[in-house]
């Protein structure tokens, strides 16, 4: 479901086939808000209107437009299949050295972030905001869609474009232009 408080929106989300149970409310619609508080109107919502329980909850982040199918069905069948509560995508893996590439700024110098160097570091990844899925259950108690232990949905660099500002959104629509020309061949 597509939950908007955007009439416009509501419209193109129904053009594509997706579902608009409700108007998000306006009180839930401004820029602070938390995507939980969302995503518990749109569950509560969603419970009573049908009188069902659901059982995975997965927020589909619509700053990261690029993703497959594939990504989503594997979220559902790693979640479901497993004892833990949450599973998130990431992008990776990363196998720098963290001393020589990430530094942080102090007294207007850049100076290292770690005052030692690792020559064999493990791989790194690194969430990509693209989805995010939880069991109902811990997502009513916890009103989180993380936990300390997730199962890791790998995506690669083009799928986990991020976009947060007019540079990102180009490099979006890049991709998905490249994306959309191996699909029609």
């Amino acid at each position: 479901i597509v939950s908007t408080d955007c009439e416009k929106i509501m419209k193109i989300a129904r053009e594509y086939g997706a579902s608009t149970p409700f108007k998000r409310p306006s009180s839930l619609s401004k820029s602070n808000i938390d995507n939980y508080a969302v995503i518990d109107h749109a569950l509560n919502f969603m419970e009573k209107t049908l009188n069902i329980k659901y059982d995975i909850i997965i927020l589909l982040q619509p700053t990261s437009p690029v993703r497959d199918f594939k990504h989503i069905n594997e979220t559902i069948l790693k979640l479901w299949n497993s004892r833990l509560n949450t599973a998130a995508s990431v992008k990776g893996p990363f196998k720098k050295k963290r001393d020589p590439i990430i530094k942080k700024i102090k007294d207007k110098k850049l100076i290292p972030w770690c005052s030692h160097s690792i020559s064999n570091p493990e791989e790194l990844y690194l969430y990509n905001a693209s989805i995010y899925a939880s069991r109902r259950d811990y997502f009513v108690k916890k009103k989180k869609l993380t936990s300390t232990e997730e199962i890791p949905i790998k995506m690669n660099k083009f799928y986990s474009i991020d976009v947060d500002e007019i540079s990102d959104f180009i490099v979006a629509e890049n991709y998905l232009k490249y994306l959309n020309k191996g699909i029609k061949k």
